[in-house]
């Protein structure tokens, strides 16, 4: 399913947030990955898998942003062949805090589960760049700046459970930030917690790549997605 806001050339965004949370989900519940993390952390193993559940369908939003979904049409056909999503990435993690009380209230009150699906969108391209809180007010501010502004939201709020930030500020930019200060900084249990959400997210990520014909990461992402069939996990669409 295509159409704005995209996700890719040729895939809307709300396809490609319910492809990887379905993935992410059979990942789950077939490692038991949230109850391991919950006995680890000491947490509710429901509250865990909501919250990883979340970080799936929330790691893309920014590309939501008005400043990306120009480069696409109405079809999601790009408008010209040079297009990217840069540090989408910030700002799914800059809306997900702006929207932090409806998420607890959406998806259950456990701050720690809320801290590290934040970490776990932000970094969910660990890979290719890194991002903490010096570089989103320092020496990439005025970059991040020049992308802020209005969100493309038509239809997200439904499959994320929650109101959707209508645009991304510099105060957002900033707050996010200063949160990012609180959760590097804290014990290793936050760390950890972290690394839980991150594994089904990629993994997720991956195999939903596999639809896409034209793609850099199709070869990896079958790879992935031959792995997931023989681990068991069922993988539709």
């Amino acid at each position: 399913m295509s159409g704005k806001p995209c996700a890719f050339k040729l895939q809307g965004l709300r396809d490609h947030i319910e492809g990887v949370a379905r993935v992410a989900e059979a990942f789950i519940e077939s490692s038991n990955l949230h109850r391991v993390a919950a006995r680890r952390l000491g947490l509710d193993p429901q509250l865990v898998k909501s919250y990883m559940i979340l970080s799936a369908k929330a790691h893309d939003l920014g590309k939501a942003m008005d400043y990306y979904q120009r480069q696409f049409d109405e079809s999601c056909k790009a408008v010209s062949e040079r297009f990217n999503f840069m540090d989408h990435e910030v700002f799914s993690g800059a809306m997900l805090m702006k929207a932090k009380e409806e998420v607890l209230k959406a998806y259950g009150d456990c701050e720690l589960c809320f801290g590290a699906a934040v970490v776990a969108v932000l970094l969910h391209h660990h890979a290719m760049r890194v991002h903490d809180p010096t570089a989103i007010t320092g020496s990439k501010r005025d970059e991040f700046l020049a992308k802020a502004g209005k969100v493309i939201k038509d239809g997200l709020d439904e499959r994320l459970g929650f109101v959707i930030p209508e645009e991304v500020t510099p105060r957002d930019l900033d707050r996010l930030a200063f949160n990012l200060v609180k959760l590097y900084g804290q014990t290793s249990r936050s760390s950890r917690a972290y690394l839980y959400f991150l594994t089904p997210l990629v993994i997720a990520d991956y195999a939903d790549g596999a639809k896409r014909v034209e793609s850099e990461k199709r070869t990896f992402s079958l790879i992935v997605l031959d792995i997931l069939k023989e681990w068991g996990v069922k993988v539709e669409g």
